[in-house]
């Protein structure tokens, strides 16, 4: 009997070390054609206006939206995409949700990013 408590012992910490060093997974990159909506414009911009984006990867936890009026570069940061504009906008979104926001100085808009296709 003490020799099967060593054994599980020893399997459940080897099991243990494994997890422990094992390097963390890399998210999935968003890709594809993504609609960027409107879901609270604050009196800035109307709610529902869309704008369409293309995604592709652009590294580990980095997916670049181009729009055809802006770009970035977005790397996810804990649950958090976010990346700066060309236009100077901040988009922020929840890895899961989609939903976030874009921000340029103190305007503070709602988006919900919907994947297309």
């Amino acid at each position: 009997m003490i020799t099967v408590i060593r054994g599980l012992a020893a399997g459940t910490m080897l099991a243990a070390a494994a997890v422990a060093l094992a390097a963390p997974a890399a998210a999935q990159p968003l890709e594809g054609m993504y609609s960027i909506t409107v879901t609270n414009g604050a009196g800035i911009v109307e709610n529902g206006a869309k704008e369409g984006a293309f995604v592709s990867p652009c590294g580990p936890d980095c997916s670049r939206f181009v729009t055809s009026g802006w770009s970035t570069d977005a790397r996810l940061q804990g649950n958090t995409w976010s990346g700066v504009t060309t236009a100077g906008l901040i988009l922020s979104f929840d890895k899961d949700s989609l939903a976030g926001t874009m921000v340029k100085g103190p305007q503070v808009v709602g988006v919900q990013l919907i994947k297309v296709g």
